[in-house]
């Protein structure tokens, strides 16, 4: 079906077969609507060949009216043009008629006697028109000629006519108008009419094949209320399948909208509608069969088409935008939101006194309004306007002063002074909030750049030392091993110290370079697919003999969902490293090492607890800044770049590193995001 639908062809057919079954539909909804309306259904269709044959015998009555004054006036060629003696001859209809004039003398006849069914008769005067001949008339001036001409056609019926300019100025003759006019007079001559509708329709006239049709009709009546509900069927079934169709072409992935549906859908309907109204209003006028045939397939394609374009938009996201509502929702939303924003704009940069100076105007136009209005009233209004005026004064001088104070505290270098702004409206109020600002800012820029000078002296100081100590140690054993030959008994150990320190030294540089790398973000990460237990555990395996040396007692509490993250392994298990490095030196032995993992929403928590041997008497913030150790003394070995290095590896990865300290208790919290 679906790829049938979109076959050119099958379309094309669809929409053939749709108008065919439309045309039939709308001839069988006429057809049965006509017979519910006569009750043909009930009484055999003998109202409806009534209505039928008094409509023929109206129209026949006025034909022969005006045949009648065609032979009056002897206008043999009225009667040729019209038909009329062939039409209403004997041979050639089934009406036969007598007219004659008030003498009885009979004027027309089409000579025959044969038993009838309907009969009518009349007597009215038909209108005759003798044309005389033209006349032509000079006058001097235009307006006599047009009276002459107004004075004729009140007294006979003008026919041709003409008012012609004779002379031109500056010539010898004078100006002259020539009427030249042809009339007629009207004369009128009683007649009586008898007509007779022939009882056999012998005569193949319009009575002999509307007959047949009806007698079609009121025969096949039920059948034409099958024939309707099947053509309606099929019609349904056919817009069904060109709306599955629609919008799309074989060989082409998505949705082609052809020009028809380019067009704005409101618009469409709109004239659509129109369309489909002034056809049945056309109908409903005109109570013609053949007019309601004609119009009511129209307005059921059109109908059709709507849908069947609906179909094909409503396939393409947003389809609603291509309406003419919503072009001009847009530009009004646009206009609305242009003047929103030069409002805004006046009343942000507009200067206070140019404020001031609109309400000013603004009062002084309701002063004008009531000073119009009633002295009386005015005076008691322009007392209390100036109450509130001096009033407004007043608070404005005030607030004024306290932006002048706070802004002099700040230029004496008193950062910590603030406006009370809780009194204050507008302007004011905002220019009270930027200058706490500006205070706050420069607070905060004064306290960075204190801590920076700082953190610059500790920099300085600890890479100092811890580069000093490896180095003398190098230096001391050298010097030892110069002195007493490399022969003595002692020179492995003094080897073993040196390799030892230039180790911490290599140390120390490759943990500055990575923790300048991490901070710069120029590590690239390659994410995967990462087993959070499987890491853990292997990170545990590397490190349980130092931790069995070290009489550490590991307790792991892993998920049971063997949680997944999305994560470089690499660089997650340098985290792992540095983690268990800082546990191996800084535990207190003999004591449990915490290892959890737990999801929690859709994240990831893996956390590590242990027991300090020396007292924390630091903050967690402060543990992850460079060059910080837990040991104040700096005794243990260690660049205390660890922890840094740590937390910037998980961020690079989009993770959380969270430093918790609670007494001796040193917990560490690595967050990712479940990878599901």
């Amino acid at each position: 079906m679906k790829k049938l639908s979109k076959n050119l062809a099958a379309k094309i057919v669809a929409w053939i077969l749709l108008i065919f079954f439309s045309l039939i539909l709308s001839a069988t909804v006429a057809s049965c609507l006509i017979m519910v309306g006569t009750n043909a259904y009930w009484d055999g269709g003998w109202r409806l060949k009534n209505i039928v044959l008094e409509d023929l015998y109206k129209f026949d009555s006025e034909c022969i009216y005006y045949y009648t004054a065609a032979v009056l006036s002897n206008d043999g060629q009225k009667i040729k043009n019209y038909g009329y003696k062939e039409t209403y001859s004997k041979e050639n209809s089934n009406i036969y008629f007598i007219v004659t004039d008030k003498d009885g003398n009979i004027i027309i006849d089409n000579g025959s006697d044969d038993p009838y069914q309907m009969k009518f008769e009349y007597t009215d005067s038909v209108l005759l028109y003798e044309e005389r001949e033209s006349i032509s008339q000079m006058f001097d001036t235009y307006k006599d000629a047009m009276n002459y001409y107004s004075d004729m056609s009140m007294k006979y019926d003008v026919v041709s006519h003409g008012i012609e300019q004779i002379g031109e100025v500056g010539d010898e003759l004078d100006v002259k108008y020539e009427v030249t006019i042809s009339y007629s007079r009207r004369e009128q001559k009683e007649v009586s009419v008898k007509a007779y509708l022939r009882e056999n329709l012998v005569a193949k006239d319009r009575y002999y094949y509307c007959m047949k049709t009806l007698d079609f009709m009121i025969n096949a009546r039920y059948a034409l209320i099958a024939v309707g509900v099947i053509t309606a069927i099929l019609c349904i079934i056919l817009v069904v399948f060109l709306c599955v169709g629609a919008g799309r072409v074989a060989g082409v992935d998505g949705v082609k909208l052809m020009l028809v549906d380019k067009i704005p859908y409101d618009i469409y309907l709109g004239i659509s509608a129109l369309i489909i109204f002034f056809g049945i209003e056309l109908s409903a006028e005109s109570k013609n069969f053949v007019i309601f045939a004609v119009a009511f397939p129209i307005c059921l394609i059109i109908f059709f088409s709507c849908i069947v374009t609906l179909s094909a938009r409503a396939k393409e996201p947003k389809w609603y935008r291509n309406t003419l509502i919503y072009f001009v929702f847009k530009m009004l939303k646009r206009l609305c939101s242009f003047i929103w924003r030069g409002i805004k704009y006046v009343c942000r940069n507009l200067p206070l006194c140019w404020k001031a100076f609109i309400v000013f105007l603004l009062v002084s136009i309701i002063e004008l309004i009531f000073l119009s209005a009633n002295m009386s009233t005015y005076g008691l209004f322009w007392v209390i306007e100036k109450i509130v005026l001096a009033l407004a004064l007043i608070y404005t001088v005030v607030s004024l002063r306290k932006l002048q104070r706070a802004a002099g505290e700040m230029a004496k270098g008193d950062l910590s002074y603030r406006v009370d702004t809780s009194n204050m409206i507008w302007s004011l109020k905002k220019h009270g909030e930027d200058l706490n600002a500006i205070c706050d800012g420069m607070s905060d820029a004064v306290q960075k750049q204190m801590k920076s000078e700082h953190m610059k002296a500790e920099l300085i100081t600890n890479v100092s030392h811890d580069i000093k100590t490896p180095l003398t140690s190098i230096i001391n054993y050298t010097a030892l091993l110069k002195k007493e030959g490399v022969n003595c008994e002692n020179a492995n150990d003094y080897l073993d110290v040196i390799e030892r320190q230039a180790n911490r030294l290599k140390k120390l540089t490759e943990d500055v370079i990575e923790a300048s790398k991490t901070s710069t973000g120029c590590i690239t990460v390659n994410a995967e697919n990462t087993d959070v237990n499987v890491l853990l555990s292997q990170a545990v395996g590397e490190y349980e003999d130092k931790l069995e040396e070290k009489g550490l007692e590991v307790v792991m509490n892993f998920s049971e969902e063997s949680p997944v993250i999305y994560a470089d392994g690499s660089l997650t298990w340098r985290v792992f490293d540095n983690l268990f490095n800082n546990i191996c030196k800084y535990s207190q032995e003999g004591t449990r090492v915490y290892l959890k993992t737990d999801v929690v929403g859709e994240d990831v928590i893996i956390t590590f607890s242990n027991i300090s041997k020396n007292s924390l008497n630091i903050s967690s913030e402060e543990l992850t800044e460079r060059f910080v150790r837990g040991d104040s003394s700096r005794h243990t070995e260690g660049s205390g770049l660890g922890l840094s290095i740590a937390q910037s590896l998980i961020e690079l990865q989009g993770g959380k590193f969270v430093l918790k300290i609670d007494g001796d208790l040193f917990k560490t919290e690595i967050i990712f995001k479940l990878n599901k």
